[in-house]
C-alpha cells in the first residue's frame, strides 16, 4: 500500500476506535457531575459533565477536553457541541 492509503486506513480506524470507546461507557443514567467524572468517558474522550435535561454525561467545556486522554492523542483539547474537537486549522 501506498504512504497515503496507510494515512487514510489509520485515520478511519482512530476514529472508529474513538466511537467505539465513547459507546462502551454508557451506562445508567448519571446523578451529578461527579458521577460523570467517575466514569471511564471522562477520562477517555472528556464527558465529564452532566446534562441535566438528558441525564447523560457530555462534554461541558474546553478543560473537560484537556484533561482527557483524547486531547494528548489525537489533538482533539476543545468543546465542540458536547464532544471534544481540534481548533480551525489544525
Amino acid at each position: 500500500m501506498n504512504g497515503r492509503r496507510v494515512g487514510v486506513m489509520a485515520a478511519l480506524f482512530m476514529g472508529a476506535v474513538s466511537l467505539a470507546s465513547a459507546c462502551e461507557d454508557l451506562g445508567p443514567p448519571a446523578a451529578s457531575d461527579a458521577d460523570c467524572r467517575a466514569r471511564p468517558a471522562c477520562r477517555k474522550v472528556g464527558q465529564c459533565t452532566l446534562n441535566r435535561s438528558t441525564k447523560k454525561c457530555v462534554v461541558g467545556s474546553n478543560q473537560d477536553c484537556a484533561d482527557s486522554a483524547i486531547c494528548g492523542t489525537q489533538n482533539r483539547c476543545i468543546q465542540v457541541g458536547e464532544t471534544c474537537g481540534k481548533e480551525a486549522g489544525q
